[in-house]
């Protein structure tokens, strides 16, 4: 969860300092949403047979518009359960420790196949954490779909099942993404940099 903050942002830069250079378009983020969505239902329709219905772990806030837009399209029953994680404390990259702020009881998760959405992987730790707590909690099987995938922040061998984008060491905004509360609604998801 933790995206890296630009050096210009960290050094005391408003947004309106900043400009943010288009990535990925509405309409890349659209097909590729729906392409996402077919691969997902297809993982998740095998040997659903009288189980329960899968458990959605979104990851607020970044993940939620991209959570909004998959879970409509998925072709299978899920709940769906809105899970805090602090990784910041009070800086602007993670201190490496995780938090689950607003848990989802165990008795929710056992037994269950269970799909978390997250809108960055970078470090890793906090996939790896929602990962093995819930797999704790007794579910049947833990499956990751992230928005961003930054290979090259990984800091564990944590890797997603499915990845809507890879990108660099760049910071995103758009799409639900933020930076200080600026550009989160934007269509689109952009790298940031100062003007």
């Amino acid at each position: 969860m933790s995206r890296g903050v630009p050096a210009a942002a960290s050094s005391g830069f408003s947004a309106s300092e900043m400009k943010v250079e288009p990535l990925f378009s509405e309409e890349q983020i659209r097909v590729r949403v729906e392409e996402l969505a077919r691969d997902v239902s297809r993982a998740f329709s095998a040997g659903t047979e009288g189980a329960p219905p899968a458990l959605a772990l979104v990851l607020a806030n970044g993940a939620l518009f991209f959570a909004a837009d998959l879970l409509r399209k998925l072709d299978f029953p899920a709940e769906i359960e809105v899970v805090r994680v602090a990784s910041y404390g009070a800086g602007t990259r993670s201190n490496g420790a995780p938090e689950i702020l607003g848990g989802v009881p165990a008795e929710k998760i056992r037994g269950r196949r269970v799909l978390v959405i997250d809108d960055v992987l970078d470090t890793g730790r906090t996939l790896e954490k929602i990962r093995r707590t819930a797999l704790e909690c007794g579910a049947a099987e833990v499956l990751s779909c992230v928005l961003l995938d930054k290979p090259s922040r990984r800091e564990t061998t944590e890797r997603a099942d499915f990845v809507g984008f890879p990108v660099g060491d760049v910071f995103v905004v758009g799409y639900g993404l933020d930076l200080g509360g600026a550009w989160r609604a934007l269509p689109f998801i952009g790298a940031v940099s100062a003007e």
